[in-house]
């Protein structure tokens, strides 16, 4: 059996990636200067989402409890347009404001709404929206590599 043989831009996502996480060590991705911290940000959220879906990303406290703009703003910034609007029209599906400062009803809500029994409940907003997220995975690391590419020597000197 062959194993997979990455393409050009997995293997500069991977690269810069370890260099990025090899230097900000045990400090937050949301430290990093602007362009660095949009290449974390994205292989974050995507990763996070492509093992549980938005359920696991919003189960989640990020470190200092950034808003949801943020995420939103870094797909933004590599021109995943419709990631996005998936971040941003998930942020809103919660019914009280400023979703990221309140882990206990984030989670009750996940809870309560995007689970059956212990299962996904696949037809939830949230859990939908995640979906097209994984959908996304693929075209989205594309971007990120795009990104990479055209800001590589702001990142190299971050």
């Amino acid at each position: 059996m062959l194993a997979h043989l990455k393409t050009e831009d997995e293997q500069l996502v991977d690269t810069v990636s370890d260099a990025l996480y090899e230097r900000i060590g045990d400090d937050s991705i949301f430290s990093l200067p602007p362009v660095p911290r949009v290449v974390t940000i994205v292989l974050a959220l995507q990763g996070v989402t492509n093992n549980g879906g938005f359920i696991y990303f919003f189960e989640a406290d990020w470190p200092g409890k950034p808003p949801y703009s943020v995420f939103a703003d870094a797909f933004r910034a590599i021109g995943a347009d419709e990631t996005t609007e998936c971040i941003e029209v998930a942020a809103s599906v919660f019914p009280f404001t400023e979703p990221h400062l309140h882990g206990d009803a984030r989670r009750d809500y996940l809870r309560d709404h995007c689970m059956i029994d212990g299962r996904t409940n696949d037809s939830a907003t949230l859990v939908k929206l995640g979906d097209r997220v994984i959908d996304n995975s693929d075209t989205n690391y594309g971007l990120l590599a795009e990104y990479i590419r055209k800001h590589l020597d702001e990142i190299r000197n971050a």
